[in-house]
């Protein structure tokens, strides 16, 4: 059978919730309604569970518990159960019928710590009995939020730097060159400083292009004077990362030579008039003693 939660149109207008901020309203309707309630206003559930659902950031949430707890008295939160009670809960959830009845006193048996149904109808209750180390333990609430700061940060740094990733890409983008076998320390702090030294580079997509310009520079792949070849310490270098982004080793081909320049037009219409008289020497006085050839000038006068 499903589960209906009734919230009096009133809860509106309470003086209180009037008072409350846009998130300690929707928090309070939260703790209401969600699916982890019980008919007896105590019911389970984890820190985790309700940032997930109200999409509220974990630390927020552990604010406002805080708050609801100390400040406007309306919960109280079991940390060693894992349990919450609602203070007043019967308030907006008021419902008399014999089978809601019924359901309320089968959901007080299963409440581990019974001082928080004492807690819901207003009764007296001993508090030695409800571990809360929020309401009476002011610094427990900052190491908490501390804490989950600390693992969210530790979370992202895993997260955040793909070492192995990085160099798997490397051996399989440019296999011309020496492979990576260890990730050494040094070349986790090489990665770790050149992926925060840069937003665009916190992506695999931006390491793979790396290494394909890497791959489509010869230099840089052998094709040099003495044959040498870069390697993944050079290429993470931030030095040279940036002298290859900037083209540094891409070597422009010479420009080709220019073909002989032939001789002007003047010498080869000499050379022609030579030839047409040499070969008209040969058809009537033949060559001549000295090994010259007549070419029609007078010799000048002796």
């Amino acid at each position: 059978m499903s589960k209906v939660r009734f919230v009096h149109c009133k809860f509106w207008e309470d003086n209180e919730v009037l008072e409350m901020t846009p998130d300690e309203k929707c928090f309070y309707l939260y703790l209401l309604t969600n699916s982890k309630t019980s008919s007896c206003g105590v019911y389970e559930i984890s820190v985790k569970t309700m940032a997930f659902e109200t999409g509220i950031d974990k630390e927020l949430v552990l604010k406002l518990i805080n708050r609801f707890q100390n400040q406007y008295k309306k919960i109280l939160y079991d940390l060693s159960t894992g349990e919450i009670a609602i203070r007043n809960w019967f308030k907006y959830n008021k419902n008399d019928s014999p089978h809601v009845v019924a359901k309320r006193k089968k959901d007080e048996t299963i409440v581990k710590n019974k001082e928080l149904l004492k807690y819901v109808k207003g009764d007296e209750y001993d508090m030695d009995k409800v571990s809360i180390p929020y309401g009476h333990d002011t610094g427990f609430i900052d190491s908490k939020i501390q804490r989950f700061k600390d693992s969210k940060i530790q979370e992202e740094e895993v997260r955040e730097i793909p070492e192995e990733e990085i160099i798997n890409i490397y051996n399989e983008q440019l296999p011309e060159l020496s492979r990576v076998e260890k990730i050494t320390k040094s070349r986790k702090t090489a990665i770790k400083e050149r992926w925060k030294s840069d937003k665009t580079r916190q992506n695999l997509t931006w390491w793979k292009e790396y290494f394909v310009l890497v791959k489509n520079t010869p230099f840089l792949l052998g094709d040099n004077p003495r044959g040498w070849r870069a390697n993944f310490d050079f290429l993470i270098c931030e030095e040279k990362m940036i002298r290859v982004i900037e083209g540094a080793y891409t070597i422009n081909s010479p420009p080709a030579r220019e073909p002989p320049q032939k001789h002007g037009q003047g010498f080869m219409l000499c050379q022609e008039m030579l030839a047409k008289e040499v070969s008209k020497s040969d058809k009537t006085t033949g060559d001549h003693a000295d090994g010259g050839f007549d070419l029609g000038i007078p010799a000048p006068d002796t």
